[in-house]
């Protein structure tokens, strides 16, 4: 423990989103359920384990190469013994909501992957409970984070830690311990397949079936309107074509777009296909662009549908004819530094100036140096401040032999870091 903080817990790849590091183990909560696993590399060799308790289950991975994506294989594995997803994707319909959504989540994920392994609560205390209630219903209400986003995001990011007094863990390991007593172990399939919503929906219904349940115990009516909502939404959305659901650059994105439109009208929450689509969207050609235009239609909120739109339409203004017929197909195309602008706000730590710079080197190695070069002029205006990005911009006007516009960007490079060694190495070449 670090500050208050679980020094150990690790949001980040490879192994998932729910992924806690300690002592050589990734301890992950998969879809509220406690899975170790580890893995490794070595010259010639790649491997992974991954273990099942509540399942009695493991999938060992092995192969005669070294660096391959073995969770890859051990998803895949998982999904057709178990009929379960790996991942349960949910789009909220703003920014508030899927910080809301965000709050359910990590309570259910790591509250019922806590009970999961130990077979208990966090804890049995009523005060202790009451206390850890108390501080969810405010870090996870619609209200505060309208008015005061970043104050609420931070009281649910605390909400796992000891800064926090484990609040969400404590939420979400008795609503399991609750739900576990009421509907038996066979019933956590459905949390396990569908996860947080109908596992908070099912609480709700339990605790008002009772009068006696303590109130302190209990969610505050306008949360559980939404949860009754969301979970509605969520049960007619995620079933089972879009749970199976493969985009791919030979996906008809015609008929996909009309048949996901037309299953996610009027609800508030739905299945995120957002990497999905963007992955799609990288082919040439008019698939593609029809691939970015549906990914913004469906999650105009996502920081990622917004950028892969934008990097469309900065590579379209360099065609004025496909422009054009892209505007008579889709209508008003917007600009594509509002996106880009909408991406940064939306998420400052997605559209880094390390993101958009390997953007731009794919385009590079592609030998798509003018492609490269239209995304580099417009990250630096949304990072002034990059090294590396003027870096980069000096690299390919360089390479394209236009020496004065190399300097220029060189020179901005230094005047952002003046320790940048390439770029004072570039200058002394290019100007000497």
């Amino acid at each position: 423990m670090k500050n208050g903080y679980f020094a150990a817990l690790d949001p980040f790849q490879p192994y998932s989103s729910q992924s806690v590091y300690s002592l050589g183990w990734h301890n992950l909560a998969l879809n509220g359920q406690w899975v170790p696993a580890h893995g490794g590399s070595q010259i010639g060799t790649s491997t992974e384990f991954f273990r099942f308790p509540s399942k009695n289950m493991a999938i060992v991975f092995g192969a005669n190469t070294q660096g391959v994506n073995g969770p890859l294989f051990i998803q895949r594995l998982y999904e057709l013994l178990t009929d379960e997803p790996w991942e349960i994707p949910v789009y909220a319909k703003d920014r508030a909501s899927q910080t809301f959504y965000d709050g359910l989540d990590s309570a259910f994920e790591y509250g019922a992957a806590w009970f999961d392994r130990r077979r208990k609560p966090f804890t049995d205390d009523p005060q202790e409970l009451a206390k850890a209630f108390k501080y969810f219903n405010g870090a996870v209400n619609l209200g505060s984070l309208q008015s005061n986003h970043q104050a609420a995001l931070k009281a649910i990011t605390d909400g796992l830690h000891p800064v926090a007094d484990a609040a969400f863990l404590k939420v979400g390991s008795f609503i399991a311990a609750k739900l576990r007593e009421k509907h038996g172990a066979e019933h956590e399939k459905v949390y396990h397949t569908m996860g947080a919503l109908p596992f908070f929906a099912d609480y709700i219904n339990l605790y008002q079936s009772q009068p006696k349940f303590p109130k302190e115990l209990r969610f505050n009516e306008a949360f559980e309107k939404v949860i009754a909502k969301w979970n509605e939404d969520w049960a007619r959305t995620w079933n089972d074509y879009t749970q199976r659901l493969t985009i791919t650059t030979a996906s008809d994105i015609d008929v996909l777009g009309q048949k996901l439109k037309q299953l996610f009208a009027g609800a508030e929450v739905y299945p995120n296909f957002v990497w999905a689509l963007r992955n799609a969207s990288l082919q040439s050609g008019g698939n593609g662009v029809k691939a970015a235009k549906l990914n913004l239609d469906l999650y105009p909120h996502h920081w990622r549908s917004n950028a892969s739109w934008g990097v469309y339409l900065l590579l379209l203004q360099r065609s004025p004819g496909a422009l054009e017929g892209y505007r008579k197909m889709f209508g008003e195309l917007g600009q594509p530094l509002d996106y880009f602008k909408k991406s940064f706000e939306l998420n400052p730590d997605g559209l880094t100036s390390a993101y958009m710079n390997e953007i731009a080197k794919g385009y590079s190695d592609s030998k798509r140096f003018d492609d490269a070069i239209t995304l580099l002029k417009v990250a630096v205006e949304l990072h002034p401040k990059s090294p590396i990005l003027y870096g980069s911009l000096g690299n390919l006007y360089a390479q394209k032999g236009e020496k004065e516009l190399a300097i220029q960007a060189y020179k901005k490079a230094l005047d952002a870091d003046p320790d940048f060694e390439r770029a004072k190495e570039m200058l002394k070449k290019l100007a000497p």
